[in-house]
């Protein structure tokens, strides 16, 4: 497939974009490459560049893993519980403190 790959001066990748196949490989117009590749797996903005044709990852280039998934919202029944268990909790704090409660 032919992509085209929009570089900074040091032929680093800032964007690419499929292109349609009859596209001539080489430089555009308007200054960018027009490339053939297998796949896109190398085309990672601000961590791959051009390299004899083809792109090139990062050595140290590390795929982010999945997004860390956020506990549950509690639900209103579970918050009443937690507001039930508090004041019971602060009746009694008051109780020992009046010392009406031994």
């Amino acid at each position: 497939m032919k992509i085209k790959v929009w570089l900074d001066d040091d032929k680093r990748l800032i964007s690419w974009a499929f292109e349609s196949d009859d596209t001539q490989l080489g430089t555009t117009e308007d200054g960018q490459q027009i490339i053939e590749a297998e796949d896109t797996s190398q085309f990672v903005e601000d961590h791959a560049a051009l390299v004899d044709g083809k792109m090139v990852l990062d050595p140290d280039y590390h795929q982010p893993g999945p997004p860390k998934e956020t506990p549950a919202e509690p639900t209103t029944a579970e918050l009443k519980e937690q507001i039930d268990m508090m004041q019971a909790a602060v009746l009694e704090l008051a109780d020992l403190s009046l010392g009406t409660k031994k």
